[in-house]
């Protein structure tokens, strides 16, 4: 995630008095004299991050289901670029990591000052997380005049997190246009409800050296800064939240934004969410949801392990049944599977009660998640709680539970789980 910052300004100062005035005089007259003798030429670009170059349908790709995705280039040249060469290459970034590799190249043309859009079909057969790269490559003719716009990145990637979220992004002035020049920009974090930019429910601050506290900051060409973004959700309703950190160019009143996407949920909510109805096989559904619902009886109960247990076993049969679905039903138990891979990691944590010194069985779990490999993600998960399953916090929790299961044999004891 990125935002950049980047417009076009010429500025040409002539400084002197006497003699001096005079040799400026002369040096002006030749810069001049050879800027018209200049032939015109195209610089087609893509912006690296940040204002939709690059756009996958659906978002982030699922696996076995033919993902759409877009790509839009612009010439900020002043002449034609014809025959221009664009290549789409993706990577997974998992544990199978083999580099870019190549989807497919087109040939387009732009005019002067002009973009188009070019579209693009992949199925991807990797869970893991997406990195897609569209770049310029060979033009025909009408040149490029700029070579370090010439890449655009799209990356998909979910990270867990706690009440306090915390995030670093970095905030650059890429110099991608034909005159590079500082840029002065201001930076603001808002929320995006549907319609307008509004101020977050909750407090959230983002940090940038260099930024005055009215969010000024100057950014010299091919400059970038780490900024670092913190927020607090302990008090705010549960909920999907989109906070956009803004850059406006105060010279151009150019805008570019990133955003990220918040969700506060509770473990029996990722249990709970619709699953399996999509799914034609009324055999097949029925086998899941018992399953899941065993899971989720487990974990009411005050038996974490067991409950994690259940969610490994749902996530088995479903890989299981990929093998027998259409397109639609593949991408539907995906959807699922991986929340309830945050489901088991939830519980973890919960029972874990923040003791560091397991704390690398749940990196690895979320590597393992990230890579696309959901099982497991789920026994990392499993072993980080084990090693604390006996500790005093554990204990005491898993009594409050079973003490409340039966004062209430019906099974509605209201789920106190911890939030992501």
């Amino acid at each position: 995630i990125a935002v950049t910052l980047c417009s076009t300004a010429v500025l040409l100062v002539v400084k002197g008095c006497g003699a001096m005035r005079w040799a400026a005089a002369v040096v002006l007259l030749v810069l001049v004299a050879a800027a018209v003798g200049q032939t015109p030429s195209a610089n087609p670009a893509i912006t690296l991050y940040g204002d939709g170059s690059v756009v996958p349908s659906p978002s982030p790709p699922v696996v076995e289901k033919e993902t759409r995705i877009d790509v839009k280039v612009r010439n900020t040249g002043d002449a034609d670029a014809d025959g221009v060469e664009v290549a789409l290459s993706w990577n997974d970034y998992g544990l199978m990591f083999s580099g870019w590799q190549l989807i497919e190249t087109q040939h387009t043309s732009i005019p002067a000052g002009g973009k188009v859009g070019l579209s693009y079909k992949y199925t991807f057969a990797s869970r893991a997380h997406v990195g897609i790269l569209a770049e310029i490559g060979e033009v025909a003719s009408g040149g490029d005049s700029v070579s370090t716009d010439n890449r655009g990145l799209f990356n998909h990637h979910v990270v867990n997190t706690g009440d306090a979220f915390s995030y670093h992004l970095p905030i650059a002035n890429p110099g991608d246009d034909e005159a590079e020049r500082a840029v002065k920009a201001k930076i603001d974090v808002k929320c995006d409800n549907g319609t307008a930019f509004i101020d977050c429910p909750f407090p959230v601050v983002l940090d940038v050296a260099g930024m005055d506290a009215d969010g000024n900051l100057d950014l010299a060409a091919e400059d970038d800064v780490m900024g670092h973004l913190e927020a607090d959700l302990s008090n705010v309703s549960k909920g999907e939240y989109h906070v956009v950190v803004r850059g406006t160019d105060q010279e151009t009143f150019e805008e570019t934004f990133c955003k990220l996407t918040v969700v506060k949920t509770a473990v029996a909510e990722l249990i709970d969410a619709p699953s399996f109805c999509c799914m034609e096989s009324l055999r097949a559904r029925v086998l899941l949801e018992k399953l899941v619902l065993l899971a989720k009886k487990a974990y009411k109960r005050g038996d974490p392990k067991l409950a994690i247990r259940r969610i490994r076993l749902v996530i088995q049969k479903s890989l299981l049944e990929e093998c027998h679905r259409d397109v639609g039903e593949v991408g539907c138990l995906e959807a699922y599977m991986l929340k309830l891979v945050d489901a088991a990691r939830m519980i973890a944590v919960e029972y874990a009660a923040g003791n560091p010194a397991n704390e690398h069985k749940l990196k690895d779990g979320d590597f393992f998640r990230m890579s696309g490999l959901y099982e497991a993600a789920t026994v990392e998960y499993n072993d980080y709680f084990s090693y604390f399953s006996d500790t005093p916090v554990a204990l005491a929790k898993r009594s409050t539970r079973q003490e409340s299961e039966m004062r209430d044999p019906a099974g509605r004891h209201p789920t106190r789980g911890v939030e992501l």
